[in-house]
Parts: C-alpha cells; structure tokens; sequence
C-alpha cells in the first residue's frame, strides 16, 4: 500500500505553503476537483454553443439529461479504453505540427492563444485580472497564466474520464498511443502528467509545496496525486480516499471500475471504516474479488461481476477459483487454499448486494440470477471448493514444528532491552529527533508486548488517549482488605491501561515504572520529532498516520540480543509459552478464568490453542497409558490421572510368578501387609451413601490376627451396615502399612445385625509373605524421601536399597521392594484425597 498521507485532503490542501513568490496564486484545489465543484463563474460545458470545436476534442453538445441511478453492471467510474490521449502530429515534410488547443476554465472552450482569449473575455475574473496586472514577461505572470491553463484542462480531463469518453489534454504530448490510465493530475500545479515520471515533476514543479509530512518516494507521489482525482458518483469520499491508498496496477483498474466490487467495500467500509486497521483488510478483500474477476477476463467468458453471478456460469465460476487459488488437479490440492474460501465468502456476499439492489429497484432478473446463485452456492460450493481447501489447509498443519521460546532467550531480550533503555532515554532528553524518537518507542513497545504477552497488534495501536487517561488512582481500600501484603505492594508498584483487543474484548495492560517513564517521555517529544498531530497512535511513526509493528519490532531485537533462536521470540509463541508454563502451577479454574481473561480470549480457547503443543501432550502423557497397557500394569494405577502415573519406558515386562502375583493383587490388600509388630491405627468409616460413622478409638492389633482388644478382627476392606440407609459401611485406616491382614484364607463373615464386619481374603494365588519390622525399617532407610515425594523408584534405586541392607532384605528382590513403595504411596495419596 502506499504510504501517502491521508491527512492531504483536499480540503486540508488549500493554503499550504508555496515555495517561491509570496503574490503566486494557490489554487483551491477543493473548488477544483470537478466539474460539479467550479467556481459561480464557470458555465457549464453541456451549455455551450457556437462552433464545433475539433474532432479530438469533441464532445456531446447536446444538454445531457437527468441521470437515474445505476442499475446495470456500469462500472462506477466509466471505463476509459475508449478515453484517448491527445499525441503530437508531424506536417507531411515531418517537421512539429502545433496544433494543441487548451481549454478554458470559465467556458469550457478549447483554443491554441489561450491567455489572449482570457485577456479578451475574462478579464473581469478576480483570477485572471491579477495574473495580468503582473508585468509581461515576468515569472510570476507566466506562472499565473500557466496554472489558469492546466486549470481549464484538468476540468475537462475529469468530464471526459467521468463520461467514458473524449480525448484527454496531458502537459506534454506524448509521441505514440498511451492509455489514459498511465496519466495522472500534479497536486500542485494540476499539468496531466505520465505516472513514471511525475516524481521528477514534482522536484521541479513551479508551484512545488511544501508539505510537511510528505516523504521521498515515487509510489507516495502518485498516491498524493490521486487524492485530487474526482470521486465517482454515489461514492462515499471516505471510502474512495482509501480506494485511492491502494497500489496502482491492473488489480486496482479492476476495483475501480466494477461497480459491485466498489460496493462490496463499502459494506465492508460502513462495518469497519470506524477502525483505520481495518482498511487493509477493506482494501484486501476488494483486490483478491478483483483477482477473480482478471482471471474470468482471461478466460474470456467472465468479463465484469454480474456475468459471475449469472447460474449458468457457475462452472466456469468454480474454474475460475480453482486457478485463482493454484488448483494441481493431479495433487487436487491449492497452492493457496485460504485464497478459495475467501473468494466463495465474497462471492456470496456480492450476490446478497445484488439481490438487495434488485429488490429495492425490481429488477426481476438480477433478482432471480442472486438467489439461484446462493442457493447454487449452499448445494456444490462445498463439493467444489471447500472441502478440498479444508482438508489441504488442515494436513499443511501435520508435522510442523512447535516452537516455544526457552527461558534463557527471553532473559536475554529482556536484558537487552534494559541495557538499551537508559542510553535511549538520554539521547531522545538530550537532542529529541526522529531517529532517537523511534528507537525508545521500539524499544518500549517490545518490552511493553513482551512483558505483558499481549498480541502485538492490540499494543501497536494502543492510543494516545488511552494512555494519558489511564487510571493511576490507588485501589479501593475496601478492595485492599482481601489482599495480601505483597499485593497491596504490586497494585502500587505497576500501573494498568484498558485498550481494545480481538473482537472488541477490553485487555488489560499493565506497565512497569521504568515503561511509564519511557512513554511518558514520548509524549513530551512528539511535537519535536516529527510526530503528526493527527497521529493518534502511542507509537506512532514519524511524519505519518501510521504505527510502528510490534511483530517487525519484535523480530529485530530478537535477532539483535543474541538469543539462540529467535524466530520463537513472537507475540503468539510468548503467548503459548506463559500458558504452558502456567500449567505447571496447577491453578485452579478460577484462576486459570483470570489468566484466560488477561490474556484476552476465552477459557476453551486458553485450553484448546494456548496449552502444552498437542505433540508434546501424546508424547508425555498419552503416551504412559499405552506404556501401561504393554507391560500389562494398568490395575496398580486404578483412580490416578496421568500426571499420578510413573512409569520407566526402559523396564522390563513383569515374568516371574511373585511379581505377577504383585501386579494383579488389589493395591489395598498389597498395602496393609504388616510385620510382626503391634501397630496404632486410625479407623474412619463412611458408608457408600456419605452416612458417617464416629471415629474409633485407637487399638492395638495382633498382627497374627490370635488377639484382639475389639470385638471383630479388623482387616483393611471391611464392611459395616449404616443404621440409616442399610447400606455397607467402607473403612478407611491411615495407617504404616505394616498391618497385615487374617492370614491368606478366604474369609466372609456375614452379621445382619449393626455393627458386623466382613472380612474378604484376596483371593489370589500363592501365598503372600507379610513384611517384617526389619525388613520395612531397611526399606525407610533408604527410600523414605521417595515415600514422602511421592515418586516411584526405579531399578536402579530398589538394588542400592537392598546392597545397603543385605542381611535384612535378603529374600527380597528389586521388584517387591519396588511395589511395596508404591503401594506405600497409592494408600497415603488415597487417605489424603478422602481427608479433603
């Protein structure tokens, strides 16, 4: 897009300073846009009469009548391939025929003596009366009759450019044949001049003005020049001036031209126009419609919109797509797929444009020709389009690389940005200029994106207004009473702006003091740097309307402070990276809301797109599940989550009988083997309902099972019938599991009374050795702290255990020390939870 200035209206043209004479006339380029906006004086050039004028200049002479609104597939601005570029003509013997005739501004005549027909018939115009009271001969009148002349002939380019027809007057004639659309007026002295070449006019123009704001370039040249082109009819003159910032090309013709393609982006522009980040996409949405209609040209059965909406075409529509978007019909895959869905939603928004104007103007065909497209569109659009555009952009996603950006790269952009800070601030204190200006609000706008993880469009736009009306107020000290004294500290220690994130959702910023005092800096330097008033942007490029880009701004200091890999220092990488790493917080979910919230999307969205990468999540966790089923292990893990499971992918699958036996066995029954040793415990019951029963007191228990204090024998499943719903109650015993159960029988003792006990035996085969005093004594010397972290040991570990305590775990293997751990573990994490 070219960078030409917005603010250059032309109402805000008028007046600029002119380099040269003080008396040298500006001219009012608002009153000279068209022929609509001439001065009182000016006759109009349907009224004319008198001689026929030339062939090349000829024109209708009869009174035009009232025009209607448009109703056919016209362009909006007529097309110029029948307009016509007056050339030079040679005389037989091949010398210069000067034949070039001028037309006059006030009655829209041509002649070749141009200033003597004003002296003659137009002198009385306060305009022409003070270009010849200049003495003759002199610069200043030679410069006021010159621009009296480009005057006339740039209101009679316009009406031919309008009309669709007629022959344009450009300053220098060309030699051979051009094409109208290669010319454009000069915003200062109004000569029609080629594109190529208006830059080098413009450095020399006679009425060259001084425009501050106006940067070097020839694309900004022309882009400035083309704000005094007329506005079509029914046009709004907003939405043409972004028409306007568009890149001159065949692409932008087309836009101009087709009358639905105009009125596309003027539904877009009555949606978005409020929003000036919106206008690229505005103008993008009519480039890539007006792409479509170059190809269907090309084809040469498509030649404007409305044949594109016409049923029978639709074949030769979905062709046109289909190589618009680089279709490989032996892959049946695009080179762009989003490019095909984007034209289909265009496509269907120009047939709902045109079956509203036919409604409202009865036009049965072009209503009837809408509605059957759409409906043409809701039935093969998908079979023809979508469905291999979906599944090329969904399997381009397979395989990628995820990168997450490493703590150590960022500590190293936040270091850089530190260092450079202190040597900015002092270069923009001490000589404020536009360089010094824009290296602070680089520097600032990445460690404000950077710190807060916050996208880098919603930072990039962040408003002048918004940061100077930030609220710097303390907090509620009612508010106060709920924080703690940290807290209370950070709401002093930071400060926080409100700006506009996606999908219009207020986001929070929060900045530091040392950020404050850089963007507090860059507001008392605008002024002095370059900085248009009419910028309304906190980081605001010099001498234009626009923002600097945080993702340009991100990606230099990332390349700049040496981290080791910088393409993963983005906004969304950042963004990924804070909630990964939140997750190894375990925050709850309303925390994790708050999180979601700062970060400006939904909670779905949070735990969908911004969680661990789903390759990483397979590979850790998903992958343990499967791990699992292999060794055939998966009862040990009943009741845990994935993060609870810890298996060693290099162990062997379980062979010997005992390990089985260990393996199958219920983890209840494997961990309330005792020794020999009299234990207290602690007895909770609760029947399935949630009836609870009164603690009871702690008792011995003989671990033979011979003597008892209690009336039954108590084992570690036991069930008890509730007085209240005469369900069976569950015993739960937070006990050093080394309680033993009754010997190995099977035993069921059945009491319909209150109070009876059952007592189940595992029922597995083999008999189960308890574990002695010593034995578990040798094991809580070494693997105490894998106990109490929770954390299963490996084989490595158990076989160190039993070299440390040889003589006590001597007929014990790795496997068994192994499972007696963990079932160690699974009981304290499952007194634990039911305590909760």
């Amino acid at each position: 897009m070219p960078l030409a200035p917005p603010h250059l209206t032309r109402q805000k043209l008028k007046g600029l300073t002119i380099s040269g004479s003080e008396d040298v006339h500006v001219p009012d380029i608002k009153a000279d846009t068209s022929d609509d906006e001439t001065s009182n004086e000016r006759r109009p050039l349907t009224a004319l009469k008198g001689k026929k004028r030339s062939r090349e200049y000829e024109t209708s002479p009869d009174k035009p009548k009232k025009v209607a609104r448009n109703t056919s597939d016209s362009p909006v601005f007529s097309d110029t391939s029948k307009v016509t570029v007056l050339t030079s003509r040679k005389k037989e013997d091949g010398s210069r025929k000067y034949d070039k005739k001028f037309f006059c501004f006030y009655c829209s005549k041509s002649f070749s003596k141009m200033a003597r027909h004003l002296k003659s018939m137009h002198i009385s115009v306060p305009e022409v009366e003070k270009a010849f009271s200049c003495p003759k001969g002199s610069k200043e009148r030679k410069m006021q009759l010159s621009l009296l002349l480009n005057k006339g002939n740039r209101a009679h380019n316009n009406q031919v450019i309008k009309k669709g027809t007629g022959t344009v007057v450009p300053r220098r004639q060309p030699t051979q044949h051009t094409k109208a659309d290669d010319f454009v007026h000069c915003i200062n002295c109004e000569g029609y001049y080629k594109r190529q070449s208006l830059w080098r006019h413009m450095k020399r123009c006679y009425l060259s003005q001084t425009v501050k704001g106006l940067k070097k370039g020839t694309s900004r040249v022309q882009a400035l020049c083309r704000y005094a082109e007329p506005v079509p009819d029914n046009v709004n003159v907003h939405f043409w001036n972004l028409v306007q910032n568009m890149h001159e090309d065949k692409i932008t013709s087309i836009v101009k031209k087709e009358k639905y393609i105009l009125k596309l982006g003027e539904h877009l522009f009555n949606r978005h126009g409020h929003d000036k980040t919106k206008h690229e996409y505005i103008r993008q949405k009519m480039r890539e419609t007006a792409r479509l209609v170059l190809q269907g040209q090309e084809d040469g059965s498509l030649k404007t919109m409305r044949d594109f909406i016409v049923p029978s075409n639709f074949p030769k529509v979905i062709r046109a797509v289909q190589n618009v978007a680089g279709m490989n019909e032996e892959t049946n895959t695009y080179r762009t797929p989003s490019l095909a869905l984007k034209l289909g939603h265009n496509l269907k928004k120009i047939a709902s444009i045109m079956e509203c104007e036919a409604m409202m103007e009865e036009g049965e065909e072009l209503l009837n020709n809408a509605r059957v497209f759409k409906k043409l569109c809701d039935t093969k659009w998908s079979e023809c389009v979508s469905s291999t555009a979906l599944r090329n952009l969904h399997e381009s996603k397979w395989n990628t690389p995820q990168l997450l950006p490493v703590a150590d790269d960022i500590r190293k952009m936040h270091q850089h940005i530190d260092l450079k800070r202190e040597e900015l601030l002092k270069n923009l204190e001490n000589k404020p200029n536009k360089k010094s200006w824009s290296d602070l609000s680089k520097q600032t706008l990445c460690e404000v994106i950077l710190f807060n993880r916050r996208r880098e469009g919603e930072v990039s736009i962040m408003t002048l207004h918004g940061f100077i009306t930030r609220d710097s107020d303390p907090s509620n000290t009612d508010v106060d009473l709920a924080l703690t004294e940290l807290e209370k500290k950070l709401c002093n220690y930071f400060q926080r702006v409100e700006i506009r994130g996606k999908r219009g959702r207020k986001v929070p910023i929060l900045l530091t003091p040392k950020m404050v005092t850089s963007m507090e800096l860059l507001v008392k330097t605008r002024q002095k740097c370059d900085i248009l008033d009419d910028n309304a942007y906190m980081f605001a490029r010099p001498q234009a309307l626009t923002y600097f880009r945080g993702s340009d701004v991100i990606r230099q200091i990332a390349l700049n402070c040496g981290a080791k890999n910088p393409a993963a220092l983005s906004s969304t990488k950042l963004r990924k990276h804070v909630a990964t790493m939140s997750k190894v917080l375990n925050l709850k979910d309303n925390e994790m809301d708050d999180l979601a919230n700062f970060m400006g999307h939904d909670i779905r969205v949070h735990r969908e797109y911004y969680r661990l990468p789903e390759g990483t999540l397979q590979l850790a966790k998903v992958s343990k599940v499967l791990m699992a089923l292999e060794k055939g292990q998966l009862s040990p893990f009943k009741g845990k989550n994935l993060d609870e499971i810890h298996i060693d992918p290099e162990e062997k699958m379980i062979e010997d009988s005992d390990a089985m036996d260990s393996e199958n066995e219920d983890p209840d029954l494997l961990s309330s083997k005792t020794s020999e040793k009299t234990l207290r415990t602690n007895t909770y019951l609760q029947c399935w309902h949630g009836c609870p029963r009164k603690r009871e007191r702690e008792r011995k228990t003989n671990i033979n099972g011979r003597k008892q204090n209690n009336k039954h024998s108590i084992t570690f499943k036991s069930m008890l019938t509730c007085q209240c719903c005469q369900c069976l109650f569950h015993i739960n015993i937070n006990f050093s599991p080394i309680l033993s159960l009754e010997g190995s029988k099977k035993q069921k003792t059945k009491q319909r009374n209150t109070d009876a006990i059952a007592s189940t035996s595992t029922g597995l085969k083999g008999q189960k050795r308890p574990w002695t005093a010593l034995e578990v004594e040798a094991v809580e010397k070494t693997l105490m702290d894998n106990i109490e972290t929770g954390k299963v040991p490996g084989k490595a570990q158990c076989t160190k255990c039993i070299e440390a305590s040889p003589e006590a775990l001597q007929e014990r293997d790795w496997k068994g020390i192994k499972f007696y751990v963990k079932n160690r573990i699974d009981s304290l994490r499952r007194e634990s939870c039911k305590r909760k």
